[in-house]
């Protein structure tokens, strides 16, 4: 097996995008910042991009968009213990050591057993998620109110809002300048949309990284005290509508897999699940 180390963007793209693609709905995360980063060739300053390949063929990716961030890993499941074995021993030949590993279970979990032996780590915490995908979005229920996206008067409150968002779902500290700052480039982008009843904002939704076929769906929040009013279940069910007439064929998102809730109120608008998908935290 060979390993290889990426300095060129482009090139890594060649490589691998193929690869991903043949499960592009659970692979959502890991295309879209790599495409990201084609997007913005300047952020190959801080990332980090492998590749594992036997007779010229990929079977393992795995990269990190800078030092403070998850190891993605993906691989061939049929050659993923020979493949994580060479990437570790080529990884501590670079002094490479990655704390955080994210991605699909099935190749995730197998992976991890090997990069712990290697790099003589034990997990510390698990985050699991499930990955679902909407091709058709079946009859909602809407609240009152209508979505709209989001405008600049909108930003300190819905800085405020990421910063709960991150709390709420990764246990994350965020300073209310970083919020801010995801938060402007998100609207002037105009990725950033808002459900409104009587003139209060009352739910946030965004699209992200879009793929060839695919767009994903994030930084679903809403207030305690908004909550249960079928708000969000608006908001996303709109958003995924509107992507869907915008040209994209399907659109995902992630979820706690430990919330059956919200589970059940993106299966009942048409998404269905394509993988799990853990982030695992190792000391």
């Amino acid at each position: 097996m060979q390993f290889h180390h990426y300095s060129n963007i482009e090139t890594y793209v060649e490589d691998v995008l193929p690869f991903l693609e043949g499960e592009e709905a659970a692979n959502n995360l890991m295309i879209g910042l790599l495409l990201h980063i084609r997007r913005k060739p300047q952020e190959m300053k801080t990332a980090s991009l492998f590749s594992i390949k036997e007779n010229e063929q990929v079977v393992l990716v795995a990269m990190r968009t800078s030092p403070d961030r998850a190891l993605l890993v993906y691989g061939d499941i049929e050659r993923l213990k020979d493949a994580a074995a060479k990437l570790c021993e080529e990884l501590m030949k670079l002094h490479f050591k990655a704390q955080q590993v994210l991605g699909i279970d099935s190749y995730v979990i197998p992976f991890l057993k090997i990069w712990k032996h290697h790099f003589r780590l034990e997990e510390k915490a698990v985050f699991q998620l499930k990955v679902f995908r909407l091709d058709q979005l079946t009859a909602v229920r809407f609240s009152e109110g209508t979505f709209r996206v989001a405008q600049k008067e909108d930003l300190p409150l819905l800085a405020q809002w990421r910063q709960a968002f991150d709390k709420e779902a990764f246990s994350k500290s965020t300073s209310l300048e970083e919020a801010r700052k995801g938060m402007e480039e998100k609207l002037e982008n105009e990725d950033l949309y808002v459900w409104e009843d009587r003139e209060t904002v009352v739910t946030m939704a965004a699209q992200a990284r879009p793929t060839r076929h695919g767009i994903t769906v994030n930084y679903v929040y809403t207030p305690p005290e908004y909550r249960k009013k079928g708000y969000a279940t608006s908001c996303v069910a709109q958003l995924s509508q509107y992507l869907l007439d915008s040209g994209y064929e399907f659109c995902s998102l992630f979820t706690d897999a430990d919330n059956p809730t919200s589970n059940k109120i993106y299966q009942s608008m048409g998404y269905r699940w394509v993988a799990d998908f853990s982030n695992v935290m190792l000391a």
